[in-house]
This record gives C-alpha cells, structure tokens and sequence, in this order.
C-alpha cells in the first residue's frame, strides 16, 4: 500500500503496481468473492486475516505533535511526578 502522505513516484510506482501482494489481492477479491472460485475465497480471507492480525499486533508510532522550529526557538518537554490524577490535573492548570 502507497504512503497514505504521497502517491509513490518513480521505481517506487512501479513496484507498487507490480507487487506480488498486490496482485494477489486483487486476484483473490476478483475471482473468490466476485467471481465465486471458493479456493480463491478461502486465499482471498485467509490473506486479509492475516493483514489484520499483523496490523493490531505491530506497535502503532503516535504523533503528539508536529512543528516546524525556527532558529533560536526550542522545546520544553517535561514530566510531572504525580501520584494521582487529581493531582496531575491541579498541576497541569497552574495550581
């Protein structure tokens, strides 16, 4: 599958068009569930089984935020030591 941020350019196109997995999916989804070929169904769901799987089980990268900083600009991060989360939220207001 493309980046979701950019459609692939270049020998980046070409391997996403001529990827096996690809084509097997396309395949299975044409011949076993609109074509009616049970093996090819059986391929077809077994293929995206396992997609779903690998994808709720690999770890998911989160962006809190994304800025651009400009020379002399910085970033403060930092933790608060909390005990609770009462306590986490007074301090977060200022208090």
């Amino acid at each position: 599958m493309p980046p979701k941020h950019s459609f692939p350019t270049g020998m980046a196109a070409v391997r996403y068009r001529l990827s096996p997995l690809r084509r097997f999916n396309a395949k299975g989804l044409r011949e076993g569930v609109f074509g009616g070929n049970r093996a090819w169904l059986i391929a077809f769901l077994t293929f995206r089984g396992l997609l779903a799987a690998k994808r709720a089980l690999s770890r998911q990268d989160e962006r809190i935020a994304v800025d651009l900083l400009k020379p002399g600009e910085r970033i403060l991060i930092r933790t608060i030591p909390v005990s609770n989360a009462k306590e986490r939220k007074r301090l977060l207001r200022g208090g």
